[in-house]
């Protein structure tokens, strides 16, 4: 039995000299070596028992080349992750350093005021989902839900109330209702040092003049969402209004220090995510304001003036429940829940006004 076809010479092309020398020495003994069996008439079976171990040898080196490739493959692997990590390192080093963070904070400040009339992006900023949940859905109004409401005629004034009497008889049942004596012991209503350049500071400090505003509404012209901006303007102007959100933690967290927890509301409230402030002077309007909160329930302050507000049924209640109005003075505060309620107010006119409202959810 004959050994088969010769063997194929290796291509060197691609070698170096050194190794193209080697492997034509390599090709000289295995012709050698291939004509002696075939001189001697040794069977391809013997062959093979004779040719196994440069076999074994053979593969075991393709064996070593492979765990040399992989070897070099973790290699560039660890190299590129040195790399990415020095990266960071030095990012994370520049913004910790006081001058080039600011103009680094500077700079992406500026991209994302000119991004914004393009893309409004302050709502995936500071969503606290990026991806909602498909399955998640808010249970719907329905007509039956309407009765609550229904038979009101006009908003409830209180004082003195209990917090179960808060509790039981209007935020579980969704009724809205103003408190008249819920304010008489803050700092704030009891000082004569306190008007809008308190707020305007406040915003103007170093720690929050960086920080972007959710729900920006005034009537001056000023970039979309930026605060500083319609904060220098209210100096210039003889009549003006503007309202918006806090929704960054630390403007919500900073304003906290002028208002306290209203002594009605029950401890399964929690009211420590965002807060609006409202701010008018002088300002004539005849269209309604709208204050957009997401939260379940509102509370909203009247700390100098007074406002004209709407409670007005969300769909389908509209239908059947009336819209109810009131002049909301200094000292007072309404709630109202979002499951049922709408909030809008006008500013009061011929006199300058300033409101807080927060916002809080059911534990």
């Amino acid at each position: 039995m004959g050994l088969g076809s010769p063997i194929t010479p290796v291509d060197t092309k691609s070698c170096s000299s050194s190794e193209a020398s080697l492997l034509h020495n390599i090709n000289e003994e295995l012709i050698e070596l291939y004509k002696y069996l075939e001189k001697h008439q040794v069977s391809g079976t013997e062959a093979q028992r004779l040719l196994d171990p440069l076999k074994v040898a053979v593969e075991g080196k393709d064996k070593r080349k492979l765990s040399t490739v992989r070897l070099l493959q973790v290699s560039n692997l660890v190299r590129n992750a040195a790399l990415c990590a020095a990266l960071v390192l030095i990012a994370t080093t520049l913004w910790q350093a006081p001058l080039p963070s600011k103009l680094m904070l500077v700079a992406v400040r500026h991209i994302q005021m000119l991004v914004l009339p393009y893309w409004d992006w302050s709502r995936l900023y500071f969503a606290e989902c990026l991806i909602s949940n498909p399955f998640y859905t808010r249970p719907a109004l329905t007509l039956a839900d309407c009765s609550v409401c229904e038979s009101e005629e006009a908003l409830a004034m209180l004082s003195n109330v209990p917090v179960n009497v808060a509790t039981d008889e209007f935020l579980r049942d969704d009724r809205p209702f103003v408190v008249t004596d819920a304010m008489t012991d803050w700092h704030v209503m009891n000082t004569d040092d306190f008007w809008f350049d308190n707020i305007t500071e406040l915003y103007r400090s170093e720690p929050l003049q960086h920080l972007l505003p959710c729900e920006l509404s005034t009537n001056l012209r000023a970039p979309a969402g930026d605060l500083q901006s319609f904060l220098q303007r209210i100096h210039l102007s003889d009549s003006w209004y503007g309202h918006w959100e806090n929704c960054d933690r630390k403007a919500a967290k900073a304003l906290r220090n002028l208002y306290q927890r209203p002594y009605f509301m029950p401890d399964m409230v929690d009211f420590s995510d965002a807060n609006w402030v409202l701010m008018s002077s002088d300002y004539r309007a005849k269209v309604y304001k709208e204050v957009r909160f997401q939260s379940e329930v509102l509370w909203l302050a009247v700390l100098r003036g007074w406002l004209h507000v709407r409670v007005s049924p969300q769909l389908p209640c509209n239908e059947l429940c009336p819209e109810l109005t009131t002049a909301l003075m200094e000292g007072h505060v309404l709630v109202v829940t979002s499951r049922l309620w709408r909030l809008e107010y006008i500013p009061g006119e011929q006199t300058d006004n300033l409101a807080i409202a927060v916002g809080g959810f059911w534990n």
